[in-house]
């Protein structure tokens, strides 16, 4: 078992008014069950994609901290749900800006969702992890799983 100590603050003034949210003295605390993880930097050229993590036998089972950060705009980060097909494959990608990470501190997800979540949605965990990088130069790309 680990615990991971994550720092996230932000802030903005609109209109003369600050807007805040975080701390960069108090974390935020995740528990790791195995404290077993995958830290990894790859280089990505420019129109490939990377598997980056995918649910295999013998590779980390699952994820309980992810933390994704590229070098360059415009790479996209693709979460896969069920890619074994039990209910139904479900991607979600979005774009990543330079420098700045993505966080998440599970892995559940829900898969075959409806619109306002008001349908037969099958809880599941994100399987797969790819990185789509669209610039037009590589981009060096890394991913921590800890679980």
């Amino acid at each position: 078992m680990a615990t991971i100590s994550l720092y996230q603050k932000f802030t903005v003034t609109i209109d003369g008014k600050e807007i805040c949210g975080g701390s960069r003295s108090a974390p935020s605390s995740i528990t790791a069950a195995t404290a077993d993880y995958l830290d990894v930097t790859h280089t990505v050229a420019t129109a490939t994609t990377w598997d980056a993590w995918l649910l295999a036998p013998g590779e980390i089972p699952n994820f309980d901290f992810l933390w994704v950060e590229s070098d360059t705009a415009g790479v996209y980060l693709e979460l896969v749900v069920d890619t074994g097909a039990e209910v139904e494959t479900d991607p979600f990608a979005i774009l990543l800006p330079a420098n700045i990470p993505f966080v998440l501190t599970r892995d559940d997800a829900l898969t075959e969702h409806t619109l306002d979540f008001a349908g037969n949605e099958t809880e599941d965990v994100i399987d797969a992890i790819r990185v789509r990088n669209t610039t037009g130069g590589n981009a060096i790309v890394r991913v921590v799983l800890i679980t």
